[in-house]
């Protein structure tokens, strides 16, 4: 699994946070909104398209899954003693609120 560099791990947090209903520090938005992952409308902050796909690519490069309400873990290899990796058993739940 690939490590995220300090300018990746801060992009996620930004675009999870919009994801979530917030509005992400100010810096992290203008960063955000200059590369088009982000716009504000009457509803407030939301992620467009390119956003959308930048938070799925960061989060599969740091082993997450991330849906509307909850972010977990990926499906992990089988460990070396040939047990199956029960998914249920090993996911955590974050939640995103």
């Amino acid at each position: 699994m690939a490590k995220l560099s300090n300018r990746q791990n801060t992009r996620l947090g930004g675009l999870i946070a919009v994801l979530s209903g917030r509005e992400p520090y100010d810096y992290i938005y203008k960063d955000l909104e200059k590369d088009g992952l982000v716009s504000k409308g009457d509803d407030g902050v939301f992620l467009t398209k390119a956003g959308m796909n930048e938070k799925d690519r960061l989060a599969t490069l740091a082993g997450l899954m991330v849906e509307r309400d909850r972010a977990y873990a990926l499906k992990t290899k089988p460990s070396h003693n040939n047990k199956p990796n029960h998914h249920h058993e090993d996911q955590q739940n974050i939640s995103l609120d």
